[in-house]
């Protein structure tokens, strides 16, 4: 049997079998005994020896401000410094005890605020020595050190350790804190009392009567077909096919007999990137004066871009929004053949870079708009915005008797934007159903933000001016390639165009001024509009049992609201978000009825 090998003594031994201790050390010249020792009291091997050098090292490797050890307080070898009789040369006992104040001052004794910065700015400074050493300021090999200014500009550079950075990103993240926090707060709305329900007698004037008169909806259906035909590709930003849907529009301005918008071009380019860089997007305009020149001004916006071509197949944008450009073409050709004398000018917009990735953001082409406007903005009395005029009502919307509703979005703002949707003669096909603008632009986790969902996000967050959004809402064929001509119900369009031309027109003439408030909503209008969209999904056999129990839940908690409310308790901001949650999940649930949508919210 091998005798078991005694590891402990074989590490004590070196290879040739002399004892550690006796192995030679390797001592530096300048090694000084202890005070009251010899050099031959402390033999190469001894552990004092070895001991006080590793004391030693340590010690000289990270210099304090009060024991600089072999180093000045800057760092700088001092000349003549003596080395002999240091307290902690050696690891003897420890000394007696002391009171505070006379303790040592060494590394590891206690230190004020201003020591401890001291000492941090000394070894920040060597840490730089020690890379500009080997840098472009280590000299031409004379071994000089680089310059103090060298220094202190690359010790604040790797860090810094100037208080302010350490403050500056304190403050930083405390901001960055508080803005997330904010934003799960639920917004604050203003939440008004509806207005009457019942409809009084119209109130239109002759010239909006005239002009609804000679509207010409035949023109509706052509216009959608060439714009989102396949040879324009989906009218994308900064393509061909978007040139092209531009040249025709301006050619249908120009021969409505309108005048250009933009002094004497129907076009205005956009320079988000500033003054010097290439356009972004090209935004087409026209307008109808009013008899007096500095009148006060309307518009109506219509964006005519789209998502182009996408993974081979190509999103013709039939409903998403030719639908609503070749409406506002129309209202056009009845504004050039009846040249009404108005209180007001009509503006006529098509704004360009609506689409992802510009949507809500300063790069659309209203939002340059709104900044730059052809007119002062404070005479803005109000905008209509259009946005998917078209879509034929699925079988659910036509079931729950919605399959007519044009939703008008925006009359919570003030009673007289009410008013006005309220004073119109009611047209064949059309049932305005109000909802306020909070309904549409929640998001489930994210409560304190709100994301506009068309053209009038940049109006909102610069010009701050009246404006309504009107749409028949989304369909499934929405942002998908089966979004073409053929899909679209140009009878409801018609319609809508009618609609559309007497609001304008009696928005351009009426004599009451038109008054705007952000943050508001009306709780009952929407409670009351969100029950009968749960009809549309009852009616749904497309709908899985699995959404349509949970939006029966849904449904329970918006009937316990507005009971609630109706008996006359106010609506709060974490229970009208409650309702938001609830509208944004029918929307999905109607939008896609298989219910991959809806899973997301």
């Amino acid at each position: 049997m091998a005798p078991q090998h005694d590891g402990r003594a074989a590490r004590r031994r070196r290879p040739d079998g002399a004892p550690l201790r006796e192995r030679a050390s390797s001592r530096r010249p300048d090694d000084l005994p202890l005070e009251g020792q010899s050099r031959e009291q402390l033999p190469p091997g001894s552990p004092g020896a070895e001991d006080r050098d590793v004391h030693r090292d340590r010690r000289d490797q990270h210099p304090g401000p009060r024991n600089p050890g072999e180093h000045g307080p800057r760092g700088r070898p001092q000349q003549g410094a003596s080395r002999a009789g240091r307290q902690g040369d050696h690891p003897g006992p420890p000394p007696a005890p002391r009171r505070h104040q006379d303790r040592p001052a060494g590394r590891y004794a206690p230190r004020g605020r201003g020591e401890l910065l001291h000492a941090a700015r000394v070894r920040r400074r060597a840490a730089a020595r020690h890379r500009l050493a080997r840098g472009a300021h280590a000299g031409a090999g004379d071994g000089q050190d680089p310059p103090d200014r060298v220094i202190r500009s690359e010790a604040l550079a790797a860090g810094g350790g100037c208080p302010g950075v350490t403050a500056l990103a304190a403050v930083g993240g405390l901001l960055l804190t508080a803005s997330v926090s904010h934003a799960l707060e639920p917004l604050r709305y203003e939440f008004v009392d509806p207005p009457a329900s019942a409809a009084g007698p119209a109130r239109v004037s002759e010239n909006a009567t005239s002009v609804v008169g000679t509207l010409d909806v035949s023109t509706l259906e052509g216009d959608v077909r060439y714009l989102a035909s396949p040879d324009l590709q989906g009218r994308r930003r900064g393509t061909e096919g978007n040139a092209r849907a531009r040249v025709h529009i301006v050619a249908r301005l120009r021969a409505a007999g309108l005048a250009p918008l933009f002094g004497d071009r129907f076009e205005q380019q956009t320079f988000p990137d500033g003054p010097d860089s290439t356009p972004y997007a090209v935004n087409v305009g026209a307008i109808h004066r009013a008899p007096e020149r500095d009148a006060a001004w309307i518009v109506l916006v219509a964006h005519y871009d789209h998502l182009g071509v996408i993974h081979g197949e190509v999103h013709a944008g039939a409903d998403d929004n030719a639908s609503s450009v070749a409406l506002l073409l129309a209202l056009g050709d009845a504004l050039g053949r009846t040249r009404p004398a108005l209180r007001r000018h009509v503006v006529l917009l098509f704004a360009d870079a609506e689409e992802p990735p510009d949507i809500r953001t300063e790069r659309m082409g209203s939002s340059w708009f709104w900044r730059n406007p052809p007119l002062p903005a404070h005479r803005l009395d109000l905008a209509l915005v259009l946005d998917l005029m078209g879509g034929r009502a699925s079988p659910e919307l036509r079931t729950a008797g919605l399959g007519e509703a044009l939703f008008v979005l925006g009359t919570e703002a003030d009673p007289s934007l009410a008013a006005l949707v309220r004073d119109l003669t009611p047209t064949a096909r059309v049932e305005p159903v109000r909802l306020s603008l909070p309904m549409i632009e929640v998001m489930p986790y994210r409560p304190g933000t709100r994301f506009a969902r068309s053209d009038y996000h940049g109006l909102r967050e610069h010009a701050r001016r009246p404006f309504l959004f009107l749409t028949t809402g989304r369909t499934e064929t929405y942002h998908t390639s089966a979004d073409t001509p053929d899909t679209l119900d140009y009878d409801r369009l018609g319609a809508a165009a009618r609609w559309v031309t007497q609001l304008a027109m009696h928005a351009a003439d009426v004599e009451a001024n038109l008054g705007w408030r952000d943050l508001r909503a009306d709780a009952l209008t929407d409670a009351r509009s969100l029950l009968r969209l749960y009809g549309a999904i009852e009616a749904s056999q497309r709908v899985s049992w699995l959404v349509r129990r949970a939006l029966a839940a849904d449904r329970r908690v918006v009937e316990r609201l507005l009971a609630s409310w109706e008996r006359g308790v106010r609506p709060t901001p974490d229970t009208y978000r409650a309702l938001q949650l609830a509208s944004i999940r029918v929307q999905a649930a109607l939008w896609h009825p298989s219910g991959w949508w809806f899973a997301l919210w």
